[in-house]
């Protein structure tokens, strides 16, 4: 999942709040700049969601939860996301 439009200081609380929301959810972000991607002088950001759950868990439904919940707190905050599976 990667973020535009948001800085990190921002995007913390909404991480936070996800993996409260989601039990076995750990997220982390990366935040490239300029000089590592051409966003001009935004910020991007990419972010791993990750959870250690057995298969009868449905794991791949509980991250796709996640994302789609951090992606929504995102753009009621005036960012960008783009989810990739």
């Amino acid at each position: 999942m990667f973020i535009d439009n948001m800085i990190e200081s921002n995007l913390a609380p909404l991480i936070d709040k996800v993996m409260s929301d989601n039990e076995g959810i750990y997220i982390k972000s990366h935040v490239y700049v300029k000089s590592h991607v051409n966003v001009e002088n935004k910020p991007h950001i990419e972010v791993h969601l990750t959870l250690r759950a057995n298969e009868d868990e449905k794991p791949a439904d509980k991250l796709l939860k996640a994302a789609r919940e951090l992606a929504s707190l995102v753009e009621e905050n005036d960012g960008k996301t783009i989810i990739e599976q």
